[in-house]
């Protein structure tokens, strides 16, 4: 691995910059829209907004920084300052932060526990995993087809990055979908670290990894396993579109006091999502995402093909995806009581 640009870790694909590079490309100057649809014409007249950035930088990330790059922030009056954060909940919680990203799971436990937080959209509303296997794994003979993959796991161990980490909780949740129970039909073992995860993958360690972008598509180019389900695309079941990957949010209080922020932030983020899903945009993207990260372009193909495919296509937070959510919370006995969807999201980021 150590010829590899990438390094990932959690609750997406972060990659082995050092914090002074990525910082170095995070808090450039904006661009500045002026002309056509309005804008603010100068820098004095944008609003900074404290952003969790993770360090290193992470695919949910990439729609704070597509509207800030270019432009979308700026036309709705935001500069966005990115803070590197290791963990998105903490420091927003502290007051540190105005807005971060998090899983829908991950976002659920301070709602539940009645503490300052909020759902303020979604940027990545399905999974953004792949269930890899050896080539020569038994699981390839029905590979891509839910839930006969996964029931050949029986018996055997899946590898998942961090403990109690959103990946952890919804290989956990796969199993008893397929109708597995964790630990007893199916050892579900955290590897600590994703790129650990694909080593020992590779050693025979694990008999499946459900692994991230960008190590799933690494892992393919390499040969060193294949893909028997992308979640990533829909594969799995039907909830797995749902299970809100990247979530924006804000403490709740910040979010009632400046309402008319989080719209604007939220039609900035939808102008970005739109500007991501056009095939014409993805050269730009490409370039952006190599420039933050140093990287060469032509080794961000995947991850950045990953990411154009899961994007999201409306900045809303549904009710069914709160449903899933709170559907895996509690099947992983995370979480016992109800919690309601009106307090957990902000009302102009309902749908």
């Amino acid at each position: 691995m150590k010829d590899s640009h990438v390094h990932a870790r959690s609750n997406g694909g972060d990659h082995s910059v050092t914090r002074r590079r990525v910082l170095t490309g995070i808090i450039a100057a904006p661009f500045i829209v002026t002309g056509k649809g309005g804008g603010y014409a100068n820098a004095q007249s944008l609003r900074t907004v404290k952003m969790a950035a993770q360090n290193p930088l992470q695919l949910s990330d990439y729609p704070n920084l597509i509207a800030e790059r270019f432009g979308m922030f700026a036309k709705q009056g935001i500069k966005a300052e990115f803070v590197p954060a290791t963990n998105a909940l903490l420091p927003l919680l502290a007051g540190d932060i105005d807005i971060t990203t998090v899983g829908a799971l991950n976002g659920l436990l301070p709602i539940a526990k009645k503490q300052d937080f909020q759902f303020i959209g979604t940027t990545v509303p399905g999974a953004v995993a792949a269930l890899l296997v050896r080539p020569d794994s038994p699981s390839v003979k029905v590979a891509h087809t839910w839930p006969d993959v996964f029931q050949t796991l029986r018996g055997k161990t899946l590898g998942v990055t961090i403990p109690g980490g959103v990946n952890d909780m919804v290989a956990r949740w796969l199993s008893v979908k397929a109708g597995l129970t964790p630990d007893q039909d199916i050892i579900v073992t955290p590897a600590g670290d994703a790129s650990v995860l694909l080593a020992n993958l590779e050693k025979g360690v694990y008999d499946a990894a459900y692994q991230i972008s960008p190590l799933f598509e690494l892992a393919q180019q390499r040969k060193i396993a294949v893909s028997v389900m992308d979640f990533y695309k829909g594969e799995g079941p039907p909830e797995i579109r749902n299970v809100g990957f990247a979530t924006p949010g804000a403490r709740r209080s910040f979010a009632e006091k400046n309402a008319d922020l989080v719209s604007r932030y939220l039609t900035a983020m939808q102008e970005g999502l739109d500007f991501a899903a056009k095939p014409d945009n993805r050269g730009a993207i490409t370039e952006m995402v190599a420039k933050e990260l140093k990287a060469d372009p032509k080794t961000l193909e995947g991850p950045i093909n990953t990411f154009v495919t899961s994007v999201g296509r409306s900045v809303k937070f549904p009710r069914a995806q709160w449903d899933t959510a709170v559907s895996i919370m509690k099947t992983n006995g995370v979480i016992k009581e109800e919690v309601s969807y009106e307090d957990g999201v902000f009302a102009g980021a309902r749908a």
